[in-house]
Parts: C-alpha cells; sequence; structure tokens
C-alpha cells in the first residue's frame, strides 16, 4: 500500500505542479546592439494558454520542432503581454529562434536588434501567463553587459523600470 501512494505521489508530481511560475532570461549587449531572450513555462500551462488566446492546440514533443502555425501562435501571444522598452521609447522586436521541450517544461528562445546603443532605462511590461492563474509569478533576469538583476512579476507588478 505504501509504494502505490508512492508512485501515485511521485506521478503527481511530474505531471501537475502546485506552482505557476515562469522565468525569462534577458541578455544585453549594447556593444554589438543584440538581445537575447530565453523563456520557460510549463508545458501544459502553456498549452492551455495558447489555446484560450490564440485557438491553437500546441503539439510538444520531445525532439520535434513546431510548426510554423504553434510558432506564429505563441509570438502573437508572448509579445502581446510582453514588452522591453530602452530609453522609454524604443521598443525591441525579437525574432523566433527555437524551441526546446521536454514532458514538462518549453524553452522559448528570441533575439532582437537593440535600436540605441547608449541605454539609460529599461522597461520591462512582464504579464505573460498572469489571466490565467491568479498566483502565477514571473521571473526575470536581466543581464547588461555583465551585470545582473532579477525582478518578480505578479499580478500586481507587471511592469517595472530599471535605471542605468
Amino acid at each position: 500500500m505504501h509504494y502505490l501512494i508512492l508512485i501515485l505521489f511521485t506521478f503527481s508530481r511530474i505531471y501537475f505542479h502546485p506552482v505557476h511560475v515562469s522565468i525569462t532570461n534577458i541578455d544585453i549587449n549594447s556593444e554589438l546592439n543584440l538581445t537575447e531572450i530565453s523563456c520557460q513555462f510549463f508545458a501544459d500551462d502553456f498549452k492551455k494558454i495558447i489555446q484560450i488566446n490564440e485557438g491553437v492546440e500546441l503539439m510538444f514533443e520531445q525532439g520535434q520542432e513546431l510548426t510554423q502555425e504553434s510558432i506564429d501562435a505563441i509570438n502573437n501571444y508572448i509579445f502581446s503581454v510582453f514588452e522591453i522598452k530602452i530609453n522609454n521609447e524604443e521598443k525591441i522586436s525579437f525574432d523566433f529562434q527555437h524551441n526546446k521541450q521536454d514532458e514538462a517544461l518549453i524553452w522559448l528562445y528570441y533575439k532582437g536588434e537593440i535600436p540605441v546603443r547608449d541605454i539609460k532605462s529599461i522597461t520591462l511590461v512582464n504579464e505573460l501567463m498572469l489571466d490565467l492563474y491568479e498566483d502565477q509569478t514571473n521571473l526575470v533576469i536581466i543581464s547588461l553587459n555583465g551585470e545582473e538583476k532579477g525582478y518578480t512579476f505578479n499580478y500586481r507588478k507587471k511592469t517595472v523600470n530599471i535605471g542605468y
């Protein structure tokens, strides 16, 4: 009986998660006018948000590329709720690079060109997954020319202004 409980607990921990969190890494290199972004989500949550907002059913299979329809739906969603502005005016545009996934997680990778070299401030808007779960937390680590700062976004805090 104890083994059955242990197996059920282990199975539920793998496929159902009690926290709702995303992790985004932003690496900005102002000398190369380049920024790279990686976002990590629980695959089941991310499938759900894309289905609700974009009407597209994502098929995540380890080792398989996403279809163009899936990439377009993901990009439409991401860029409707996530934005980076430089010096309060120049919004950075991003291009999808690739993705990775396993049974539980998906990672999305983007690259963008920075419109200016002299960065005085960065404004981040991060509303990823907030319309799905009230307890959603979005962790962001931003690195500007090697200096890292971390931020937490949630239902109450969706925007942060960073001065340099």
